[in-house]
C-alpha cells in the first residue's frame, strides 16, 4: 500500500513520511480493511478492539448491507460521539499547558 503523499513530497519531508506511512498501514490492518480480522492472530484481534476505526468499518459494512439498527452502528456512533466531545477538550488542555 502506497502513501497518499506524492513522491516529491516524500523526498522533502523524509522520515516524517516513513513514520506516517507506517502508522497508516498498521491502522489499515487493524481496522480489517485489508484483511478480515477473523484471519488475523488473536493478539491483533485484541489490539483491533481498541482501535475506534475498526468500529467505523464495522458500522459502514452494516449500513451498506442495509442494517441501520445493527449493534455495530450504535457502538460506532457512541464511540465517535465520545471522541468528538473529548478531542477538543484534550487539545485545548494540551495547548494551554504548552503555553505556560
Amino acid at each position: 500500500m502506497r502513501s497518499l503523499l506524492p513522491d516529491s513530497l516524500c523526498l522533502i519531508c523524509g522520515s516524517y513520511c516513513i513514520i506516517t506511512s507506517s502508522f497508516s498501514q498498521a491502522n489499515c490492518r487493524l481496522t480489517h480493511l485489508v484483511l478480515p480480522l477473523t484471519l488475523a492472530p488473536g493478539v491483533l484481534q485484541k489490539i483491533a478492539g481498541l482501535n475506534p476505526f475498526a468500529y467505523a468499518v464495522d458500522a459502514s459494512r452494516a449500513l451498506v448491507n442495509g442494517n441501520p439498527g445493527d449493534v455495530a452502528v450504535l457502538q460506532a456512533f457512541a464511540i465517535f460521539i465520545v471522541l468528538t466531545v473529548l478531542s477538543p477538550v484534550w487539545a485545548t488542555r494540551s495547548m494551554r499547558q504548552a503555553m505556560m
